[in-house]
Order: C-alpha cells, then structure tokens, then sequence
C-alpha cells in the first residue's frame, strides 16, 4: 500500500510540473505605481503579454519557465516559476526600477548626460546576481574601459578611463562574458562619478584605419531592432582579418542564416564580413531613430 501511495505522489508530481497553468500578477514602477503596458515574455514558450491600465497580466507557463518582465529604460526582472507558486497560487508581483533611479539613489541630483565612446577593455566582470532568477543568465557587472576616442557627449570632466555598472539578462551577445577587447560604449553619468552602461556595440579595425559594426539581419539581431532603412545605409567596407567569425562545417549552413550574403562571404569555414557602418554613421542612425532625444549635455 504504501509503495503505491509513493507511485501515486510521484506521478502526481510529474504532472504538476507538465501542467499548463496561469500566472497572474501585478507590475508597477519605483513609485508603486500601476505600469502599463510593460512586457510580460515566457522565454521558455516564448509567449508574450502586455500589462493593462492596472499594471496586470496574465500568462500561461509550467513549473520551472522563466518569466521576464521589461519595459523601455527599465532594469529587467525575471521570475523562475516554482511549486509553491502554483500549490499556493499566489500572483507574482513585481517592481520595475529606472535604470537613472538605481543608478542615482544615491546622488543629490539626477542626470542624464550620455556618453558614447570607443573603449579599450581594462577589465569587465560580473559581480552578483542582481534579480531573482538563480542562473548565470541574470548578472549584475562592473567594467572597466580605456577611452580611445570620443563620440558623443562632453568629455572635458572625464579621465582617461570611465568604470561602470551594468545589468544584464542574456546569454547571447554577453557583454559581462565577452572576451572582445574593444567595444562603442554607451554609457550614462549620474553623480558627477558614477556611470551605467546602456548598451554597447563590438568594433573592429578597418583596413582605412577606423572603426566600424559588422552587419548584421535585424530581424536576427538586437544590433539593429528598430533602425529605419538599415540595409540602405549600410556600406561596403574592408575589415581587417580578425573581424572574420570562424564556424565548425556542421553548423555552416545555420551560420550562414545569420551572417547572410552579400554582407558576409564564405571563405572555407570563414564567415568574413563585407559590409556595416563606421561608428559615427551607426550613432547618426541610432540618434535619429530614438522617438524622444533627451541626452544634449
């Protein structure tokens, strides 16, 4: 009897974690604040909602999905999905923080100058998982960058070097875990000292001497989300050879779907990049396409 009170528990475990279930909850902002229309995405279904005028959602998962909450300018959450969640069926609630709010808590006044730089890498690595979720994909970092040259902003204050936080929630395109030694940088300043990357951008040496983004298909890449007339600015440009991506010939073919031709060209296992923009055009593009500018220093 007792060995098939154990089969039934069992079982019954199984399908508690198979279980296709809702998930509720509440998002508002760092005021407490009812958010609307912050994005609610299931990444292990790739299911995605949008909150309502009351900050709610709803969305369907299973135990062990993780659930990421974002919003424009906003540091991300995420939420792995456990047992008591669904044995209690409690909401999950969450609070979204302004990138300027985290990063200037601390400070008499709020800033939101921007600066944009090509960087040389002294250091970058992650010190703590900043959010919920328990996995290497949620880190919270601190770096370390060499000014090279300057592109935008106000750097008479600035020393030759710029340290930084950073958050992040991925596990491609890791800017924590990246090993390439130079990257465009966007970074804001608050307090006079204190600095947090927005994004950045890998770079490469052309033959002319600059610094220039590879290309990369939009719909594939976040390089390029959301910049109007991408292909029709791009231009044929001559990479030095380190610029190349080298790939393994059984996963050429899904290689080639990403760095697709005539922006790239095979040359044995060597995906060699033809064209993209110099880092001045890629910041010219980027500025023109943000729906409200607010960074003049």
């Amino acid at each position: 009897m007792k060995k098939v009170l154990i089969l039934i528990i069992v079982l019954s475990s199984q399908l508690t974690f198979n279980q296709e279930i809702i998930l509720k909850g509440n998002v508002v902002d760092e005021s407490g604040f009812a958010f609307v229309g912050a994005q609610v995405v299931n990444t292990n279904s790739s299911e995605k909602v949008i909150t309502d005028f009351d900050g709610n959602y709803s969305i369907k998962g299973k135990i062990g999905d993780t659930l990421i909450f974002k919003a424009y300018e906003k540091v991300e959450e995420c939420y792995t999905i456990a047992k008591r969640l669904v044995f209690n069926d409690e909401n999950i609630n969450v609070k979204l923080f302004d990138i300027e709010f985290l990063s200037s808590q601390y400070c008499d006044s709020k800033t939101k100058e921007l600066l944009v730089f090509i960087g040389k890498k002294s250091y970058m690595k992650d010190v703590f998982d900043n959010g919920p979720c328990a996995d290497f994909r949620n880190s919270h970092g601190v770096g370390k960058y060499e000014i090279v040259e300057e592109v935008y902003g106000d750097f008479s204050s600035e020393n030759y070097f710029i340290k930084f936080e950073t958050s992040e929630h991925a596990y491609i395109d890791s800017f924590i875990y990246n090993k390439h030694k130079y990257a465009m940088l966007f970074v804001r300043k608050y307090c006079d000292d204190k600095y947090y990357l927005m994004f950045h951008r890998d770079i490469f040496r052309t033959k002319d001497n600059k610094w220039a983004i590879k290309y990369y298909d939009p719909k594939r890449s976040w390089y390029f989300n959301g910049m109007d007339s991408i292909k029709s600015k791009v231009r044929e440009i001559r990479f030095r050879n380190n610029a190349y991506v080298k790939v393994r010939k059984s996963k050429l073919d899904s290689a080639q779907e990403y760095y697709v031709a005539p922006y790239y060209k095979l040359v044995g296992r060597k995906l060699i990049p033809t064209r993209g923009l110099y880092v001045e055009e890629y910041f010219k593009l980027w500025k023109s396409n943000q729906k409200e500018w607010k960074y003049d220093n």
